[in-house]
């Protein structure tokens, strides 16, 4: 639905990339909730697997417009193997020393979500009933 980074663009986010490999989500769901925040000019909308995603910042990443300042990661329990991707994020040039990361993620896929991600930390581990949720930022954020 891409309520997350609807809500940043809503609270002052300069701009917002959208991952979603299923083209009827893009055109059914997503981008009608991108126009209706109004957010159309500050979003870009990348029709594709997270992992292809990924694969092509880390060849390309001036493409991208360099590291984000946070990302959040929520596909499809079922359909996603986050071992790969938890890889392709500790080794992407999307991530900065302030980066903060979300991942939402299922009770079977705690072994691949590791304690550091590139240059970060895992600063905190939630449990919102059968959801997991881990984020990750600069080490000084730890309490």
């Amino acid at each position: 639905t891409g309520s997350v980074a609807l809500e940043g663009l809503s609270r002052g986010c300069k701009e917002a990339h959208f991952v979603e490999a299923d083209s009827w989500v893009v055109a059914n769901v997503l981008g009608k909730n991108i126009e209706t925040c109004d957010a159309a000019q500050k979003s870009t909308v990348h029709t594709q697997y997270v992992e292809k995603f990924l694969q092509n910042t880390a060849e390309r990443p001036q493409s991208f417009g360099g590291a984000f300042d946070f990302i959040s990661v929520t596909p499809p329990y079922e359909k996603v193997s986050y071992q790969e991707i938890m890889s392709l994020l500790n080794e992407s040039p999307l991530l900065h020393a302030n980066t903060f990361v979300i991942v939402e993620y299922p009770r079977k896929a705690t072994s691949c979500i590791p304690e550091e991600l590139g240059p970060l930390v895992k600063i905190r581990d939630r449990k919102y009933g059968r959801t997991l949720v881990a984020i990750y930022g600069p080490l000084n954020e730890i309490e």
